[in-house]
């Protein structure tokens, strides 16, 4: 897999000393030697990325998780289990792992999620915690909503009243937190000198430049 050093603009790593001719950066001597220095020590500087490109991306993102879930509910059966929002849901909390990083809005917008202490791409572990903020809550209740489905199919006693009922409830609750969460972690990702959110924050991630690169949908880590 090759290495991501932030792909940004040189303002994005640590200043260093002034160098002598052949000799390379702190940064880079850091990031290839077996392990960082300190775990506190961060190899990114992250700064403010141009919201415009990050709302752009969020948007592509968002429609292309909508296709597929268009096409999963083409499936026979599969549709009548699974809630509508749910693979909506899942493909954006794993998103920023796709194409190191990049997924499909990012890399077409010129931006990469990377770990703020190493600058390497994205896990998927990072991923679904960056994103576990925004669409947590909503996932939960699109799955309590698929097991009603799945009580309603078997019809067991007293379901087909709950499901209507629950169904409602799930939704407009799914809604309302979204209404309430993306605005809140869109204004600190416009607003703070760092561009992060609390996702970021929590998941020891940063959005820096970085060159489109669509060759490994599924990195290996």
């Amino acid at each position: 897999m090759t290495r991501s050093y932030g792909g940004g603009p040189e303002r994005q790593k640590k200043k260093q000393p002034d160098l002598k001719e052949g000799d390379a950066p702190e940064w880079q001597s850091r990031l290839d030697s077996p392990s960082v220095s300190s775990p506190d020590e961060s190899l990114i500087e992250p700064v403010r990325i141009d919201f415009g490109k990050r709302m752009v991306a969020g948007v592509i993102d968002f429609f292309c998780a909508y296709g597929v879930n268009v096409v999963v509910g083409l499936i026979p059966l599969i549709n009548q289990i699974i809630s509508f929002q749910l693979v909506m849901v899942l493909i954006l909390i794993v998103r920023d792992w796709l194409y190191e990083g990049r997924g499909i809005g990012k890399n077409l917008m010129g931006l990469q999620v990377v770990d703020v202490r190493t600058g390497q791409p994205c896990t998927l572990i990072q991923s679904i915690k960056r994103n576990i903020i925004m669409f947590g809550p909503p996932f939960v209740l699109y799955i309590v909503i698929t097991v009603l489905n799945i009580m309603r199919l078997f019809k067991l006693p007293g379901v087909t009243m709950i499901s209507g009922i629950g169904m409602d409830v799930i939704n407009n609750l799914g809604f309302l937190y979204l209404l309430i969460v993306i605005p809140s972690e869109a204004y600190r990702a416009y607003n703070r000198p760092d561009g992060r959110r609390l996702g970021d924050e929590f998941a020891g991630t940063t959005i820096v430049e970085a060159p489109m690169d669509f060759g490994a949908p599924f990195p290996r880590q």
